[in-house]
């Protein structure tokens, strides 16, 4: 449901704006390639994988995406990753590591198949930011609109078929979260997405893998009171690190 309504307001924001929306099959094959590598695969398999092994595991397995998506873009066009980026990759990973806890580690090897999962979910992520390069003749409400579309069609069988929803008994705040993450987790997330990848490239926008456990530790102590240990500052400020040195522009 969050996919769809999120495409239903990306589609109508495109045609208020006017914007061009693909029209042969050949137009469409990066957003159906985007809709399954971006959506439908991480979406239905962290969902496995998350019932099986740590949170703290599987957010340090899904912050390797950086490092795959920028060891594809060695096949592609274009000049090579500076070391300086490379340091960038393993100092945010190291911080993400740190701030998660380095227990979280202790448990790698125990569950291996969720663990593998995990980490396919990591190259899925990869292969669609390098997919996303394709899409840039499109307004990011368009390729947002098409590639959430088209991840609705793949997921609502999938849910019929496993979740039952009609038997399901939403709250009222279950409402109010879906309601958040359609506005907030979908539709300005696929806006961002696809005009920062234009702006600053497909390793760049891989390392939001690496912001996700700070701004939820962040969250947490501004919005619930929860203590925010020295440690993970210092675990943020690796991260932070990391991301300058990999969007650092060569001289």
């Amino acid at each position: 449901m969050r996919s769809t309504l999120a495409a239903v307001m990306l589609v109508a924001i495109s045609r208020w704006q006017g914007a061009r929306f693909p029209a042969t099959w050949r137009e469409w094959r990066p957003f159906a390639a985007l809709a399954t590598f971006s959506c439908a695969l991480p979406f239905v398999l962290l969902g496995f994988a998350q019932q099986r092994i740590d949170s703290g595991l599987a957010a340090i397995l899904v912050a390797t995406t950086p490092m795959f998506t920028m060891l594809f873009g060695l096949r592609s066009a274009g000049r090579r990753p500076a070391a300086l980026q490379w340091l960038g990759i393993a100092l945010g990973l190291g911080g993400v590591v740190a701030l998660v806890g380095y227990d979280s580690l202790s448990t790698l090897g125990a569950a291996t198949l969720p663990q593998l999962v995990v980490l396919f979910v990591a190259v899925s992520y990869a292969v669609g930011i390098r997919v996303a390069t394709q899409t840039y003749s499109y307004a990011p409400t368009v390729s947002g609109a098409c590639t959430l579309s088209l991840a609705s069609l793949i997921l609502w069988p999938i849910s019929l078929a496993v979740e039952a929803p009609w038997s399901m008994q939403p709250t009222a705040d279950s409402w109010i979260a879906l309601v958040l993450l359609v506005l907030l987790g979908s539709v300005v997330a696929s806006i961002l997405y696809y005009q920062v990848i234009r702006m600053a490239g497909a390793t760049f926008v891989s390392l939001s893998t690496y912001l996700n456990p700070p701004v939820a530790i962040v969250a947490g102590a501004l919005v619930l009171g929860e203590g925010l240990a020295l440690s993970a500052l210092a675990a943020m400020l690796m991260i932070l690190a990391g991301v300058a040195l990999v969007g650092r522009r060569p001289a």
